[in-house]
């Protein structure tokens, strides 16, 4: 049953990867795959793969139901479920395909916040049972469908809408699917930032069943010295969005920004690491300051500056959390938290250069990780 879950995995993610233009179905196929993963952690009758199976169910069906969701917005706006109808979409659709880009990245278990904890207690529950073939194909299914994930999000999220069938480039108010995708997509991410409660509950769950092992611990509590650069980055766009119009002349974004970064840079003195740890956090931290610094006049006059700087804190906080991980989990974490902050930095331009190189960017170091 091990071996039968995975090659459901691998062979919806191939098929998804062969059909990714036809955004719909490749949806379906996911959801296809990723159940076929829970049951093969099922199948492996251990703590960890109980647990991890039953967990990879509620966090694949709200990330792929978000990601319905918003494809049906889109799609009204559209007119199709097809991926060349729909690249260059969030020109007319900001917020929704914001959200649908965040949704099929949460099916791959990537989200700003953290990664899901279910695909890496699935692998562990192979590995514990000597299951090798059906982990090595769960990792192969994983990298292709990093690779369709990334040849959809692209274009529609980032590319610019050059279609002729759009006359009307303004953007389109909210659909009745829009308030439902966006409450699912809070849920998926307050369940990707605080899986603790639900981790220990279905470790509990399974260890009553009788399940031999233990659910793994892949993280440590978060440093304060990361943590700040990303709830600050988070209250400060809320915040600069709802401001009063008597300060939106008042440089918010670049002072907390600064601020954010420097408060980041001096919590690395007060962590307790090793000295070597506590040396690249610090110089991480005064190279990302002066990134910021810098990017205050960069920005000027420059489209996005909201994601910009979102994405740029973003990329402190997973760099600063990186030199400072006490485990390997966190150390992987903050690695595919890196990757995905820093390569919308990369794509910011929305250039066709600037595309292919965060393309490439991104899925070396995904499929790297």
């Amino acid at each position: 049953m091990v071996l039968l879950g995975c090659l459901l995995l691998f062979g919806a993610h191939l098929a998804a990867l062969f059909r990714h233009r036809d955004l719909l179905l490749v949806l379906l196929l996911s959801l296809v795959a990723e159940l076929g993963g829970a049951l093969a952690g099922y199948a492996t009758g251990t703590v960890s793969g109980l647990a991890g199976g039953g967990l990879h169910i509620l966090y694949q069906t709200t990330a792929h139901l978000t990601a319905m969701i918003a494809l049906l917005d889109l799609s009204r706006t559209g007119g199709s479920f097809r991926l060349d109808i729909l690249t260059g979409i969030a020109s007319r659709r900001p917020l929704m395909a914001a959200v649908f880009g965040f949704a099929m990245f949460a099916c791959l278990g990537l989200t700003p916040f953290k990664g899901a904890v279910s695909r890496p207690a699935l692998l562990s529950s192979m590995i514990e049972t000597g299951q090798w073939g059906p982990a090595l194909l769960t990792l192969a299914g994983t990298v292709m469908a990093l690779w369709y994930t990334l040849q959809i999000v692209l274009p529609v999220c980032f590319r610019k809408d050059h279609a002729d069938h759009t006359p009307d480039p303004a953007v389109a108010p909210l659909s009745p699917a829009g308030p439902v995708a966006l409450l699912l997509a809070v849920v998926t991410a307050a369940l990707h930032a605080l899986p603790e409660g639900l981790v220990h509950q279905a470790a509990h769950l399974a260890s009553l069943a009788g399940a031999p092992g233990h659910f793994p611990e892949f993280e440590s509590p978060w440093p304060a010295a990361a943590t700040v650069p990303y709830v600050g980055a988070v209250v400060l766009i809320l915040g600069t969005r709802f401001r009063p119009r008597s300060v939106r002349n008042v440089p918010v974004l670049e002072t907390g920004a600064v601020l954010l970064s420097a408060a980041s840079l001096a919590l690395v003195f007060t962590t307790d690491v090793s000295p070597l740890s506590g040396l690249f956090a610090s110089i991480m931290g005064v190279i990302c300051l002066a990134v910021t610094l810098y990017s205050a006049g960069y920005m000027r006059g420059h489209a996005h500056p909201s994601r910009y700087w979102l994405f740029l804190l973003l990329m402190q906080g997973s760099l600063t959390g990186l030199c400072l991980a006490r485990d390997l989990g966190s150390l992987y974490g903050f690695w595919e938290l890196m990757t995905l902050s820093s390569a919308v930095l990369v794509m910011h331009d929305q250039t066709d250069k600037a595309l292919r190189a965060g393309f490439r960017y991104f899925f070396m170091c995904g499929a790297g990780a």
